[in-house]
């Protein structure tokens, strides 16, 4: 005998139960989850359950849901090019829908130490806060027992996979992929899309391609399981790093969209990370002379660079120690690649139309609406 299943409501429906509440039942409403969360603290902080266990994360997942939707956003992040042409829109889209936004925008090349070094300073600032955060800007994990449960606040979002959406919204409409950048399979299907629309104008078809392998691994987080294991496993046997067979891993991939998007193999070349030389202190720059020297010689016309948005390479001298005046520089991850791409004019799509994606995007994430 089968045990049916019991009714879940939508999104929807639990909207529209909560519009036809009276003040005295949302104030009630409130009460009673606030008690809960006590009762959840206090049993993990006795030992009684797990922060992992089941009763602990269905509960994370409601009250994460909840702060979406109340709580004062927090956006904490390091600077790079994607955030920097996007950031304006998203606090114009939170203002129209009446919500709080502060920001900690850490400059590139910030250091890990020095992030750290602010969370254990102004964990006050965090108090009460939904978080929104990009990966290399994230909460120490020995601070996020404190956050969670002295601090009252929640890590909501992530600011890439926000642009993400957008940006999918933007190529695929109605039918874009559900999962996020991080995903090795929606990235694959986001990265031809685009690079084969480029290739319509046979223009704009590179001579050559430069993969720089440094950081590529930085942002493609969610490898399969499957595969991140046989990733570990050959890295233990071959007395490697993880994220050095990581970092080869996804640059294999780019090789492979690049080609099943109609470029020609012989054209791609992969630099590897060691070109940075052991003297590079600066997170992910390439500053020094032999690297300078380097870059120059693949500095050509109808050359494609890509490579991760940490490298501060980049086609605009203002921004870099070493900058690139002929070549295409094309930024991963995958939202960067899509802004470089249209910075290069190489697509073409309305502010508008990217400004009205991410209204849907925030009011779906934000709002609790559909």
């Amino acid at each position: 005998m089968s045990i049916e299943e019991p009714y879940r409501p939508t999104k929807k429906e639990i909207k529209k139960a909560e519009d036809m509440m009276t003040d005295e039942e949302r104030a009630m409403s409130k009460t009673r989850f606030e008690e809960k969360e006590k009762e959840i603290i206090g049993k993990i902080k006795s030992g009684q359950i797990e922060s992992w266990g089941e009763e602990a994360i269905d509960f994370e997942k409601e009250k994460i849901e909840d702060m979406k939707k109340n709580a004062p956003l927090f956006f904490i992040y390091r600077d790079n090019t994607l955030f920097k042409n996007h950031i304006r829109t998203i606090l114009k889209k939170f203002a129209e829908m009446g919500r709080q936004v502060d920001t900690q925008i850490f400059p590139e090349g910030t250091q890990n130490k020095d992030i750290e070094k602010w969370y254990k300073e102004n964990k006050g600032l965090l108090s009460q806060k939904a978080i929104v955060l990009d990966q290399t800007a994230n909460i120490p994990s020995k601070m996020y027992d404190e956050v969670r449960y002295d601090l009252g606040a929640r890590r909501v979002g992530d600011i890439d996979r926000l642009t993400y959406r957008v940006l999918a919204g933007i190529l695929f409409g109605e039918n874009a992929p559900k999962s996020d950048d991080g995903n090795i399979e929606t990235s694959k299907r986001f990265m031809t899309t685009i690079i084969k629309n480029i290739l319509k104008n046979p223009n704009q078809r590179p001579k050559e391609i430069q993969i720089l392998s440094s950081n590529m691994s930085d942002h493609l987080y969610e490898l399969n399981k499957e595969r991140s294991s046989l990733i570990g496993e050959k890295a233990e046997k071959e007395g490697v790093g993880w994220a050095e067979e990581a970092r080869e891993y996804v640059t294999a991939k780019i090789q492979e969209w690049l080609v099943e998007s109609g470029l020609e193999s012989q054209k791609i070349k992969v630099i590897p990370d060691e070109i940075r030389g052991e003297s590079n202190k600066v997170y992910g720059s390439y500053f020094n002379s032999k690297q300078k020297e380097f870059l120059g010689k693949i500095d050509k016309p109808d050359t494609w660079i890509i490579t991760d948005r940490h490298t501060g390479i980049d086609n605009n001298e203002s921004r870099t120690n070493a900058p690139i005046r002929s070549a295409m520089v094309l930024k991963m991850p995958p939202g960067n690649f899509f802004d470089e791409v249209k910075n290069h004019n190489f697509i073409s799509y309305s502010e508008e139309e990217i400004e009205n994606e991410w209204g849907k995007v925030l009011k779906s994430e934000f709002g609790g609406e559909k």
